[in-house]
């Protein structure tokens, strides 16, 4: 049982590394904004929210100058603090461009119509 217990330990101890929580909000929200099929304004403040969270964690991050392990680039890297804070506001910004401005302003059932020229998805923004 001892074993057990012990690899429990470091499985627990390894999620709640600080430098994993950034990129954890991120993919959060790639798995929602980019796999709905009809993305709405409520979704939009959902992936606003979870991204500015993100941004203060890699700014925490940065004080310590440790960096983030981040899949912003749909790979895992270690990643100075703040390109993540970069490569997170060009999905802030993205975002912003699909709802037509602030998300915090429209009802939330509001569909976001998607563009046919723009590639609107999180996960392949940072290539």
């Amino acid at each position: 049982m001892k074993p057990v217990l012990q690899k429990f330990k470091i499985y627990d101890d390894s999620i709640s590394l600080q430098a994993y929580r950034p990129t954890t909000y991120f993919c959060h929200i790639v798995s929602i904004w980019d796999f709905s099929p009809i993305r709405t304004v409520a979704i939009a403040k959902r992936a606003v929210h979870f991204l500015r969270e993100a941004i203060e964690m890699a700014k925490s991050l940065e004080k310590d100058d440790l960096c983030i392990y981040s899949f912003t680039r749909s790979y895992g890297e270690m990643m100075p603090a703040e390109e993540f804070i970069r490569h997170i506001n060009k999905s802030l910004q993205m975002i912003e461009t699909q709802v037509g401005g602030d998300p915090s302003n429209p009802e939330d059932r509001e569909i976001i119509e998607p563009e046919a020229n723009l590639s609107s998805l999180l996960m392949t923004l940072n290539f």
